[in-house]
Order: structure tokens, then C-alpha cells, then sequence
């Protein structure tokens, strides 16, 4: 991955509200939650509110912990079921993130996963901070994420490449019809929910764009030409990372796979695909199209309602129903196997101290108190 660019007195909260008996957002309220579990009778939760788990992820600056809810008054837990349930609490260290100045980053991400509300993308629930850190909690997605169920099979047949290819392009659709460019397709930020669906998180590269971006970031083997050559591009960024996907789950391994990030580079920028024999002429022909160089002939290049016309419309898609896709009505071809609500079979597990747990613990230290207050005021 490179970073965008080239990455306890509680200070704030928010807790996103259930404004429904559907469990769908209020009209009223885009940024509220569907998790019908949440108590919604107090917006300022923090970390005592939550009992802190195992770490199962890290990442630059950030940390993600299995957390349940557990509130300190507990008239709060309007539902027994709140209690039972885990969730996946996001902590980002502030001096780090300064450090590799990715502030208006991880505001980004706060601010669209927010906004968003969608069947593929994973929800976040509430946000706090405290003196050292910034903390977004998300639903607990435990079928673990495609590069470890793609390791183990070492590719995917057509259908199943086809039935999560369909649910992205839905996905990515309704990210760019709000004119969010995703900016970091790739197998490590798709989770499998525990019913086999897709869930796409990790919005830190993420950016709401109304014409063009400039920043040059994402993961080598997904960036697309134009972000490598720093000339500007848009949305169709995100197919052309599509495309490589795809090519990733039907052969195996990567369209530009080299040793290093700069070969990776030269692979792109030469356009020259060795194509695999596991990837057959309809497939070809609609990789061909996502992984185009020129970014106004690709696929998804048109303008909405009709970005995806090209791709839905193309041959590989024949016979996929765009509404039952939606509507979760087609049956995963995998199902993880989880076995409660705890379950982290499915991620590592990370046994290194842990700041998160210290702060928990009421050990945060004073050396940062007030420090950051100006720089987060608005998370």
C-alpha cells in the first residue's frame, strides 16, 4: 500500500442513531445507522463503554479490535441482544497520523462511511475519540476477507468470481453515484459477512471528488496508469481495479505481478498482460475493456445514470439479475464458517501490546492531553 500524498477525558463522541423499525436509514437522516441492535438513547459513548477483545488487524497507524458493548449505565441497553453482539472497533493513533500526515484521510473516511449505507459496504456505528486516539466502530464482519479465502483456493471459478464481481460493481456503483472514488480495491479490503457476502471497509484512501483527483496512492498492483503518472483521474480508477481483481480471482495472481512496487509500475505502464490460460476469451474480452489504458475508452467511463451500462451489459454478466444481486436473494457459492459471535477463526490474531488496551486500562498518559484537541475537533 502507499500512502496517500506518498500515510482519558474523552473529547468527543458520536453515536449514530436507529430511526426506524426496518433497520434501513432515516431520509431524514442519511448518517444513521441500519444496526437495529444499537441503543440509540445516548449519543456519547467512549471507550469504557466497550469491553476491549482481541486485536485482529493492524495497519500503519491504526489497530482493530473485536469490542462488545458494554455500557456503564446499563439502562442504556435498550435490547438484551446489544450485549451479545461483537463489533470491530478502529483505532488510530493521532500522532501518527499526523506524523504521516494523513489527517484529511482519516477524516475522509469518517466522513463518507458516514454517509454511506449500502449492502456491501461495511457500516460504521460510532465514532469517540480520546487523548491519544481516534476510534470508529463498524459491524463485526467474522468470514475473515478474500485474500486469505482466495489464498486457500488459489483461484475461483468463473461463477464465483462472477457472483462477487457482481455484488463490487454494485458496490462501486453506489459509492461513485455519491461521487466517492474507493481508490483501494484489492482482496484484503473485501470481508466475506457470515452469510458469504461481500463487505468493502477500509475507506482510508477513499475521497468524495466532484471532476478530478490528483494524489497518487492505492496498492501497485491495482493503481491504474493515470494515478502512477500523476496526470489526474476520476472514478474509473476504481474499474480498471475491478478489472485487476477479477484477472487476480480467475488466474491466481496478479495482470502486473513483479518483485517490487517499481517493476510493478513499468508492468502497468507497458500495458503488456501475460494472460493466464485459466481466463477464457468472455472473460478476456471484458478485462480487456476494465484494464484499458486509456481511461475515457474503459468500461465505466460513462457518465451516471449509465457508468455502468458497458459492464453489466457485457457478455460475461449474461444471465446475472442486477435486482435479486441487491437484494441478497442469489446464494454465496462459500459460507465461511463461524461458529458465534466471538469467533476470530477467520482473522490472525495479534498478541503485541497494545495501546488501545493501556488506554482501556485508564493508562493514557499526560504528555499528549490537549495536544491534538485542535487538530480532530471536528471527528
Amino acid at each position: 500500500m502507499v500512502r496517500c500524498g506518498a500515510r482519558i477525558p474523552t473529547t468527543k463522541r458520536n453515536l449514530k442513531d436507529v430511526t426506524n423499525q426496518s433497520g434501513l436509514p432515516s431520509k431524514d437522516d442519511p448518517a444513521s445507522t441500519s444496526d437495529p441492535n444499537l441503543p440509540y438513547a445516548r449519543h456519547d459513548y467512549d471507550l469504557y463503554d466497550f469491553k476491549i477483545k482481541e486485536q485482529i488487524g493492524r495497519g500503519a497507524f491504526a489497530t482493530v479490535h473485536l469490542v462488545k458493548f458494554a455500557p456503564r449505565n446499563l439502562q442504556d441497553v435498550s435490547q438484551p441482544a446489544v450485549s451479545e453482539k461483537s463489533y470491530a472497533m478502529k483505532a488510530l493513533r493521532k500522532k501518527d497520523i499526523i506524523a504521516t500526515k494523513q489527517i484529511k484521510h482519516v477524516m475522509n473516511e469518517k466522513t463518507i462511511l458516514e454517509n454511506v449505507r449500502f449492502p456491501f459496504i461495511v457500516e460504521l456505528l460510532a465514532t469517540f475519540q480520546d487523548i491519544k486516539h481516534l476510534y470508529l466502530v463498524m459491524e463485526y464482519i467474522p468470514g475473515g476477507d478474500m485474500f486469505t479465502l482466495l489464498r486457500k483456493r488459489r483461484r475461483f471459478p468463473e461463477s464465483v468470481a462472477r457472483f462477487y464481481s457482481s455484488e463490487l460493481v454494485l458496490a462501486l456503483e453506489y459509492l461513485h453515484s455519491k461521487k466517492i472514488i474507493y481508490r483501494d480495491l484489492k482482496p484484503e479490503n473485501i470481508l466475506i459477512d457470515v452469510e458469504g457476502h461481500i463487505k468493502i471497509a477500509d475507506f482510508g484512501f477513499a475521497k468524495t471528488v466532484s471532476e478530478t483527483a490528483q494524489t497518487f496512492c492505492g496498492t501497485p498492483a491495482y493503481m491504474a496508469p493515470e494515478i502512477i503518472l500523476k496526470t489526474g483521474y476520476n472514478k474509473t480508477v476504481d474499474w480498471w481495479s475491478l478489472g485487476t481483481l477479477i484477472y487476480e480471482m480467475l488466474a491466481g495472481y496478479s495482470p502486473f505481478i513483479a518483485a517490487t512496487p517499481l517493476e510493478i509500475y513499468e508492468n502497468v505502464l507497458d500495458g503488456k498482460i501475460s494472460w493466464s490460460s485459466q481466463i477464457g476469451s468472455t472473460s478476456k474480452d471484458l478485462l480487456k475493456h476494465l484494464i484499458e489504458m486509456i481511461p475515457r475508452k474503459r468500461f465505466g467511463a460513462g457518465h451516471w445514470p449509465n457508468e455502468t451500462k458497458e459492464i453489466k451489459g457485457h457478455p460475461w454478466f449474461a444471465g446475472v439479475n442486477w435486482r435479486s444481486i441487491e437484494d441478497k436473494k442469489i446464494a454465496p457459492p462459500f459460507t465461511p464458517k463461524v461458529t458465534g459471535t466471538e469467533d476470530i477463526s477467520n482473522f490472525d490474531k495479534y498478541n503485541e501490546p497494545s495501546s488501545v488496551l493501556e488506554a482501556a486500562k485508564g493508562n493514557v498518559g499526560k504528555s499528549e492531553d490537549g495536544l491534538y484537541d485542535e487538530v480532530f475537533k471536528d471527528f
